[in-house]
């Protein structure tokens, strides 16, 4: 598990708190670094890319796991976009070392926080619905995508067997069922009004000195409504990039914060019922106590369709 990475860490270090600066900070700029590289294998230009990794690195869902301590979290939003970008060449020109490469970032999420993994997955569904609907890419995007997953998901299973093999033999921790462990009431703490999740603001509770304190309902250089107003420029240039660009790429891409935007308010409007609803009766989808987090997507989005 994570855990044991640390310790790993550790023996090399020689002092925990030395190993949790060193993976905080690698993270943070590896985040940037994994935006950059997304956005230069998909549009090959170098400012696009530049302007992408900074974005993602300095957004709302990167610097509040940042500045809460929440490293676990960290590091699947710096995997995020490898994810997309390992997904996605394996769909438009499938190899074996291209599925091995997928299977490694997807497992090694895995490995870190499943549960985390599970806010990027439908997204990558839906960027394989989005490409392969275009005439003439069903037959070989279908056989890509089955041989991919025929590589991923043994391979998946194998860097995760060290809590999967005991799990699925009956021993397992109490968070690792597919039973509501979480009450209506922690998933409504979580759940963003819809302006807060356009903007992408996630809420985070900050652990960081366990203050207990909530992010977004101040700060400390301008009075918040002067902070929205800026921080509304971002979504508004992401949206903007459509009136340029209109490739695959792009349309999932602001497919994907729509989705996110209206998916973090949880039970709370536009889609509260039917969230509910999927809380009560999705299998794994009510331990999913954060629907903030769906913003990990939408940041990806945000920074490459800005940059654009």
């Amino acid at each position: 598990t994570f855990d044991n990475i640390l310790g790993a860490m550790t023996l090399l270090t020689r002092n925990p708190m030395v190993t949790v600066k060193l993976l905080d900070v690698l993270v943070l700029f590896g985040a940037g670094l994994s935006a950059y590289l997304l956005a230069w294998s998909w549009y090959r230009g170098r400012l696009v890319a530049t302007c992408s990794g900074l974005l993602y690195l300095a957004s709302q869902g990167s610097l509040t796991r940042w500045g809460s301590g929440q490293l676990n979290v960290e590091i699947i939003i710096a995997l995020g976009p490898l994810m997309l970008l390992a997904w996605s060449a394996c769909l438009h020109r499938f190899t074996v070392s291209r599925a091995i490469g997928f299977t490694f970032v997807l497992g090694s999420g895995l490995l870190v926080r499943a549960d985390l993994v599970l806010y990027v997955l439908p997204f990558l569904a839906l960027y394989a619905v989005v490409v392969l609907s275009k005439r003439g890419h069903l037959r070989a995007g279908l056989i890509g995508t089955f041989r991919t997953l025929a590589v991923a998901v043994p391979g998946v299973f194998l860097l995760n067997a060290a809590w999967l093999l005991p799990s699925l033999t009956g021993y397992r921790a109490q968070y690792e069922t597919l039973n509501q462990i979480f009450s209506l009431g922690q998933l409504s703490t979580r759940s963003l009004d819809l302006y807060p999740s356009l903007l992408g603001f996630g809420r985070e509770i900050g652990y960081f000195g366990y203050t207990g304190t909530e992010t977004w309902y101040s700060y400390p250089g301008f009075p918040l409504w002067v902070y929205y107003t800026f921080a509304t420029l971002i979504p508004a240039l992401a949206y903007l990039a459509l009136r340029w660009h209109r490739d695959r790429r792009t349309v999932f891409l602001a497919l994907a914060a729509i989705i996110a935007t209206l998916a973090a308010p949880g039970s709370h409007a536009p889609l509260g019922p039917a969230y509910l609803w999927a809380v009560r009766h999705v299998p794994i989808f009510g331990n999913l106590r954060d629907p903030n987090r769906w913003l990990i997507v939408q940041a990806i989005a945000y920074a490459v369709l800005a940059s654009l």
